[in-house]
């Protein structure tokens, strides 16, 4: 057994297309190399790495460490995965193994119960655990040492102290793959920071995984110095594109935190660093109604600096155009401060993309309605990241105890089974009767198109109107332009419409099969017609967008088939 080699691999769902690259076990790998000088580490993606190079590898070179990022759709990945690893189990070698990212974090216990007893659980941050463990292997510690994690002692599960990374300690990321996923159009990550400062959205589990309850850490910004370093290593690889992962790029709402985005814009800019950037914001970061006249007049002037500096887009959080379900969410601004942030951003003329969660299982007929409302009203169709997005009930998501509450009051049960692998709730039966009869028809018909849908998001991240895929012609860049916002309006027509005419007509008299044939039919024109062109390009940048295209209609065909059985 090398003792000195650390072997680290990141799952992937085939539910997801390929997104970008693992950031975590890059970040991981770029932490322990400038701990160990002694060190080795082999990475593998199975974004584009496959699970046979992995099994390899570690039947040859019997790596003494090895860490399994486990993202939420890949638990049935690693089952497999595992007794793969176990063929190479002997005498002689036994590495140690340890599981971290969002399913061990949030139900490692579980998995050491029911799965594996000779495996560690990380809990939050891998740098900390994973130079633990190196030390532990290299027998300079005990396990007993080892933070941030679970393991199975000899009458009961240990757990061990956790601790949250400084801040000033992200290394710079391994960037041996990087090239090879930007040279593929996907996505290349940056930090700037770690957790939100905000951090008491009920149907978000970021506290529970990258930061605390405690307003020290729950927030943790990476040094500017850092984060430049980052950039100019990246551009020296030819990086055009990155994308803060971030998920709250500002940090705390007051004149310290404004003032540290400009220290960063004023530093991209004096380092010379020519790199479009996207990022995601909390909607107060850019307009809160409590913000003096001092703090709106720095807000809009660092917006300006990180334009200047490379900003492309701005994603932002929106999650519903009803008061009533934002405070369900407990998201923490009004409509009038996101709509008077957005028109801040269209003022500054930056490009924008917000999120929505259209349907939670508490929410009324009349939320619905409203918040369709809301979207057309304002024009904002062509600014959402997806149109129809369900709420993932999380066990670890506050708003479990708001379910709870609630099917006590209606004496219903609203949560189903859980389901391990998304670590969420089914749902069984959602709070109002004519948004679960909407919830059934509306949401396979979205979800057929979501992995083309999701890919051709990834080609149009940056700037939409201006971005063309490797240098093309323009209208090889725009075709992806045009059709992803052909697929979100007629996504949008067909929900409008359902909603609509369910409102009128009710459950019972309704045809939902007709209206979904109607826009079925027109959303297969639009594919062929897409598809068609991919083809007429011919080029092998496109592969995954004519695979995706095919299958989509392949679904398309049999779900039109399905329907008409139904009839």
């Amino acid at each position: 057994m090398n003792k000195k080699l650390v072997g680290l691999v990141a799952l992937h769902s085939d539910k997801f297309p390929i997104l970008g690259e693992a950031h975590g076990i890059c970040a991981i790998a770029g932490y322990l190399q400038n701990q160990f000088s002694d060190i080795d580490i082999r990475l593998f993606d199975l974004q584009i790495d496959t699970t046979e190079q992995f099994i390899h590898f570690i039947k040859t070179e019997k790596p003494g460490l090895i860490g399994i990022s486990v993202k939420l759709y890949t638990f049935n990945q690693l089952i497999i995965l595992y007794e793969l690893i176990k063929e190479s189990f002997s005498k002689e070698y036994r590495p140690t193994i340890v599981l971290g990212n969002a399913i061990p974090n949030f139900s490692g216990k579980f998995i050491l119960e029911n799965y594996f007893e000779d495996i560690i659980i990380a809990i939050g941050e891998g740098e900390i655990v994973l130079e633990g463990l190196y030390k532990y292997v290299n027998a300079s510690i005990s396990l007993n040492q080892v933070q941030n994690i679970y393991y199975k002692g000899s009458e009961e599960i240990i757990e061990s102290n956790k601790v949250y990374l400084d801040s000033k300690l992200i290394a710079l990321p391994d960037r041996r793959n990087t090239k090879k996923f930007a040279d593929l159009g996907y996505e290349v990550y940056v930090e700037g920071s770690r957790g939100c400062s905000y951090g008491n959205c009920s149907i978000c589990s970021c506290n529970e995984f990258l930061g605390a309850k405690s307003r020290i850490d729950k927030w943790r910004p990476r040094p500017v110095e850092s984060i430049i370093s980052d950039l100019k290593n990246l551009e020296e690889l030819g990086i055009q594109n990155v994308t803060f992962a971030d998920e709250d790029f500002y940090g705390f709402n007051n004149l310290e935190g404004i003032n540290r985005i400009q220290i960063l814009c004023d530093n991209i800019k004096n380092a010379g660093i020519k790199i479009n950037f996207r990022m995601n914001a909390c909607v107060k970061s850019i307009f809160s109604i409590h913000d003096n006249e001092q703090l709106r007049k720095e807000k809009i002037r660092v917006l300006k600096s990180l334009k200047d500096a490379g900003l492309a887009k701005i994603f932002i959080g929106l999650e519903s155009g009803v008061e009533s379900q934002l405070a369900r969410y407990q998201k923490g601004f009004r409509l009038i401060e996101f709509k008077k942030a957005i028109e801040i951003i269209k003022e500054n003329q930056i490009d924008f993309e917000y999120g929505i969660i259209l349907i939670d299982p508490l929410m009324s007929f009349s939320e619905l309605i409203q918040s369709l409302s809301f979207i057309e009203k304002n024009k904002y169709t062509f600014d959402i990241a997806s149109i129809y997005k369900e709420l993932r009930v999380q066990v670890s998501n506050s708003y479990v105890k708001q379910i709870k509450n609630r099917e006590k009051e209606l004496g219903k049960i609203i949560l189903g089974a859980f389901d391990f692998n998304s670590q969420s709730y089914r749902i069984k039966e959602y709070a109002d009767e004519n948004v679960d009869f909407y919830v059934k028809f509306s949401g396979k018909w979205v979800n057929i198109v979501y992995k083309l849908y999701y890919l051709l998001r990834i080609f149009t991240r940056y700037d939409e109107q201006k971005y063309h895929l490797n240098n093309k012609k323009e209208k090889d860049g725009d075709i992806y332009f045009i059709t992803i916002k052909k697929i979100r309006n007629i996504e949008f027509q067909f929900l409008k419409d359902l909603a609509n005419r369910l409102q009128k007509q009710g459950k019972e008299n309704i045809d939902v099969t007709e209206i979904i044939k109607e826009y079925e039919l027109q959303r297969q024109t639009i594919i062929i017609e897409f598809l068609e062109y991919m083809k007429s390009i011919n080029t092998e940048e496109i592969v995954e967008i004519i695979k995706e295209s095919k299958n989509y209609l392949k679904n398309s065909i049999d779900y039109l088939n399905e329907l008409s059985n139904l009839n």
